[in-house]
């Protein structure tokens, strides 16, 4: 049995801290845990979640802050009140993951140690630098090596509950680390604790760093709707979308994956970009007609990389992004069309960097329509910079 010690009192409301930065470490779903366990998880239906909030905040610096809030009942008299966090690899060779330098966990308003256990596997499968060895792979994969590969567990933070006075717990998780280019993925499949049936997923997507746009979200399509049977998307700040999937989706998929696409990509990966601009219908050589425009990236669009300089926007599809965001799509338009802006910074985005096919170092003044008015502006693309100013004033 664990048993963790050195509980130190520490109220919410009065310190609410993360741990040092570290690259692309990402902790999954809270899981029950069992230490003499080969896989170190089960789930025993000892336990039913009743409450669970994510929340992610992005600062200016690319810091990533992560919370998870649960609200969890016991069941049973047999569970060990052991509670484990993964720590997921972003692949078999260790890239990007170590160990979360300081990790906090409160407990019905208690902080509470929490400990790591780098491998919860016998240490007989692994050699010295962590590779898997010869085993009965028929065997050993039910056990545990499955769930190495396939979810990419590479160690767990563990920590006890008490559930002694009601039989219920609220449980608040942080820490930090920096979001690199992979997506956020947020499960612990298959052990994860079932879901009471009312019970809601939330997530709360703050933000503050402009050059990151979010690209992807686990069964979200934002278009004219805000809400559906499965979920609904809420605007509270400028910069912070809240997402809350229904109890019979979340019960059914138990998982989430973020993604996000950056503004400045390599050279030569336009697939990266959340949009970028064709200036004309040349195309190394050929002529393609319609083929000028602002395209937008990411995948969770109904079409593909629409062409929004030849297509309305739904009215809300773009609620993802902040004000800054939002700003330079409506300014995209205007950029297609050459012309030379006053604030520098837009015209450095615009054509000084990979954001359209054609990559421009810089561009002589003779390229800049001088003359460039409003009357330049497609009645679709009017339309469409109405849509994204009205997105620029919306508030929840």
């Amino acid at each position: 049995m664990l048993r963790l010690t050195g509980i130190v009192i520490f109220f919410l409301n009065v310190v609410f801290s993360f741990s040092q930065s570290w690259h692309g470490t990402y902790l999954g779903r809270i899981a029950e845990f069992d230490i003499e366990n080969n896989a170190g998880i089960m789930n025993k239906d000892n336990y039913i979640i009743t409450s669970e909030h994510i929340s992610y905040f992005l600062t200016e610096d690319g810091i990533l802050n992560v919370s998870y809030h649960y609200r969890i009942k016991k069941l049973t008299q047999t569970g060990t009140d052991i509670f484990g966090l993964s720590l997921r690899n972003r692949g078999i060779e260790n890239r990007g993951d170590v160990e979360i330098d300081t990790l906090n966990v409160f407990v019905n308003n208690i902080k509470t140690e929490s400990i790591y256990i780098s491998r919860p596997y016998p240490h007989d499968l692994f050699d010295n630098d962590g590779s898997l060895i010869e085993t009965n792979w028929k065997e050993d994969w039910e056990k545990y090596i499955g769930q190495w590969f396939e979810n990419a567990y590479r160690g767990w933070y563990c920590f006890n509950v008490d559930f002694t006075n009601t039989g219920e717990a609220d449980i608040l998780i942080n820490y930090q680390t920096i979001l690199d280019d992979t997506a956020i993925r947020y499960n612990s499949h298959p052990f994860w604790i079932p879901t009471e049936n009312s019970t809601e997923l939330q997530i709360s997507i703050k933000n503050n760093f402009n050059n990151r746009f979010l690209s992807s979200l686990t069964d979200i399509a934002p278009t004219d709707e805000l809400a559906t049977e499965n979920w609904k998307i809420e605007k509270k700040e400028q910069d912070t979308i809240v997402i809350t999937y229904a109890p019979a989706w979340f019960s059914n998929r138990k998982s989430a994956e973020i993604g996000f696409s950056f503004l400045y990509p390599s050279l030569g990966s336009p697939n990266d970009h959340f949009f970028y601009i064709c200036f004309n219908d040349n195309y190394h050589g050929e002529v393609i007609d319609s083929y000028a425009g602002v395209y937008l990236g990411g995948n969770f669009r109904r079409v593909p990389r629409p062409n929004i300089s030849r297509r309305e926007l739904f009215p809300y599809e773009l609620i993802f992004l902040n004000n800054w965001q939002l700003r330079l799509m409506r300014n995209a338009f205007y950029a297609r069309h050459g012309r030379r802006f006053i604030d520098d910074t837009l015209n450095q985005i615009f054509y000084q960097s990979p954001v359209g096919i054609i990559w421009h170092p810089g561009l002589p003044d003779s390229w800049f329509d001088t003359n460039f008015t409003e009357d330049a502006l497609s009645p679709i693309e009017r339309t469409n910079i109405n849509i994204i100013q009205r997105l620029e004033n919306l508030k929840n």
